[in-house]
């Protein structure tokens, strides 16, 4: 909080104070790259060019310098609180923390980059980013899951068929069926994600430890199901995260935990991502191997026998293990250790 209003603070004044500029037809890439880590995970999408490494373009309208009957648009005390207000949306759909000084030094030599609230269109499409940004994780209603899971089996078990990685299985096994309700299961979490509703953890019955009862169940749960897209980068980090043993310590409610899987795609994080659950309430829960590792938050990275709490984005964790995006080879500069958090 107290970075955001530094930011809004420095950016304010700069406009107050600063000189008035025209607003170009288009403003230079923005300096929103994201800082190594945080006090906590980014959001779901930290922006969409974080993700992918680019760099966020904005633009203000159609008005162009020069033409007959127009003049350039300028920053009067109603452009100056859209500015701000659209600061604040700017602000607050990545963390804070996640912004360089470099943010600030840019809209403090060019006011001009707040003038995105002038763009109805703009403060729009930053707020529902927002929106999708700060869901956060939601617990499955059980017994439903259980009905729906059931249906299922049922409905494939009368078709006799089911579709697997592409491809339709006769008379599936019981293993085959599990392959087929993980493709399900992913089906429904695009959907959810394509209206903008939150990820839903999953649960799942198994024999209650220490029991001798036969029929002595307890309801587990596994994270929700990442529905972004790995990209080659992404894919080649993952696999390199795998080659030299890096783990990532959550637990299934943790939405910092989610946005750090999002961050790195279901196809990398399905395939190559060492994930531990510390939660005793999580499939395949490791409490104990947690409390023993000193794991204090989630998500927390181990890397070479040290841990580095706080989630990451992808070009920092590329840093802090030494992979280079660009070459998708082991960097030559070696590990880079995230610093502290602003």
């Amino acid at each position: 909080m107290r970075s955001t209003l530094l930011c809004l603070a420095i950016a304010g004044t700069a406009v107050a104070f600063g000189p008035t500029a025209p607003l170009p037809s288009s403003l230079p890439s923005s300096s929103l790259q994201p800082a190594l880590r945080g006090a906590a995970c980014p959001p779901p999408a930290l922006v969409s060019s974080v993700r992918s490494g680019s760099s966020l373009r904005m633009q203000h309208g159609e008005d162009k310098e020069g033409e007959e009957g127009s003049s350039p648009a300028r920053l009067d005390r109603r452009g100056f609180a859209a500015g701000i207000a659209s600061a604040a949306v700017l602000l607050s759909s990545a963390k804070a923390e996640a912004l360089q000084w470099s943010t600030v030094e840019s809209i403090m030599a060019d006011p001009s980059q707040l003038a995105m609230g002038l763009d109805p269109a703009k403060v729009t499409e930053l707020r529902n980013a927002w929106k999708r940004n700060n869901l956060g994780v939601k617990a499955a209603n059980a017994a439903q899951y259980t009905v729906e899971f059931d249906e299922f089996v049922k409905k494939v078990q009368e078709a006799g068929k089911a579709k697997i990685d592409g491809e339709v299985v006769e008379n599936p096994t019981d293993e085959q069926l599990l392959k087929a309700w993980k493709v399900e299961e992913k089906r429904r979490a695009d959907k959810r994600a394509a209206e903008g509703k939150e990820p839903l953890t999953r649960p799942t019955r198994v024999a209650k430890e220490g029991s001798k009862k036969a029929n002595d169940f307890e309801t587990k749960y596994y994270p929700p199901v990442v529905t972004n897209a790995s990209t080659p980068e992404t894919l080649a980090l993952g696999a390199y995260l795998k080659e030299i043993g890096a783990t990532m310590y959550g637990a299934y409610w943790c939405s910092h935990c989610y946005d750090q899987k999002m961050a790195l795609g279901y196809e990398a994080t399905d395939k190559y991502l060492d994930y531990v659950e510390c939660d005793k309430k999580g499939a395949n829960g490791k409490r104990e191997f947690c409390k023993e590792r000193k794991v204090k938050g989630f998500p927390t990275w181990e890397v070479y026998g040290e841990l580095y709490p706080g989630g990451l984005s992808i070009a920092a964790l590329a840093d802090l293990v030494g992979f280079d995006l660009e070459t998708k080879k082991k960097s030559e500069r070696g590990q880079i250790k995230p610093p502290p958090a602003l």
